[in-house]
């Protein structure tokens, strides 16, 4: 599914419409979609090496995005903080994207196949689950080895 020739952003103002129910603009879009791939280190540029679940993700994502940044009037002049205390003991603590980023919108790129987690579940070298001595005979039977 890539995106259609000359396509500069991941949704269209339509697709904005359909995802959240909001009216955005063109330069809403272009807004939304710079932040997008700010957050998501992407451009459409290379939407043709992207996957099919990649590229909804981004619509997803920029539609979000897009609707959000409606109800934040001031959000390229806003400053950048982490916590906030108030004299009554409050404090208001903020995520990373907290202040940039669409909730729905930050849901939608944690979905994204390059941004996922890369760790590796690592088995047991036995069925049994049990921690060989690595120096033992007993332990031979699960090594790959060689004598050299």
């Amino acid at each position: 599914m890539p995106l259609p020739d000359g396509q500069t952003t991941w949704a269209t103002t339509a697709e904005v419409a359909t995802y959240t129910g909001a009216e955005v603009d063109a330069s809403d879009l272009a807004r939304a979609q710079a932040t997008i791939d700010l957050h998501s280190a992407r451009t459409v540029l290379s939407a043709a090496a992207l996957g099919d679940k990649d590229l909804h993700w981004l619509k997803l994502a920029t539609a979000y995005q897009a609707a959000w940044m409606k109800g934040q009037p001031d959000l390229f002049s806003r400053l950048d903080f982490t916590e906030a205390t108030q004299e009554q003991g409050a404090v208001a603590k903020l995520t990373d994207t907290g202040l940039t980023l669409s909730p729905l919108a930050r849901r939608a790129l944690r979905r994204c196949t390059w941004l996922r987690s890369r760790s590796l579940r690592v088995k047991a070298p036995n069925e049994t689950g049990a921690v060989l001595d690595p120096l033992s005979d007993e332990s031979d039977a699960y090594q790959d080895w060689r004598a050299v």
